[in-house]
């Protein structure tokens, strides 16, 4: 009767809540991936901007207490490529940013699922 219904409304409850705090977790990991691919990517265009023919191929950066890697540092005529990335707990941020080889300026920025 009204126990049963009152017991399965609270368990609905607390399941609803568990993954709720899960959805959470893993906005926290995503938050943090970001964060770290976001560094590399500042850390490269610091690079570009000292050296316009700065180039890189997967080196791993600790920044703070994580770590993201520069897979590839790539300049194609006035334009540098970075594609940073960076995991923590299956939580993955792939950045591709195209920056000006001269000074570092933003061209494009974008997130990718996979680098190609």
């Amino acid at each position: 009767g009204v126990l049963t219904a009152h017991t399965d409304l609270s368990e609905a409850l607390a399941q609803r809540g568990i993954a709720g705090r899960l959805v959470l977790l893993d906005l926290e990991r995503k938050a943090q991936s970001r964060g770290y691919a976001e560094s590399c990517v500042a850390i490269a265009r610091v690079a570009i901007a000292n050296d316009p023919a700065y180039e890189e191929t997967n080196r791993t950066l600790t920044v703070g207490e994580g770590e993201c890697t520069l897979v590839s540092v790539s300049v194609d005529g006035s334009q540098s490529q970075i594609q940073a990335s960076s995991t923590i707990s299956g939580a993955t941020t792939n950045l591709e940013v195209v920056v000006t080889s001269s000074n570092a300026v933003v061209v494009s920025w974008e997130e990718l699922a996979m680098f190609p």
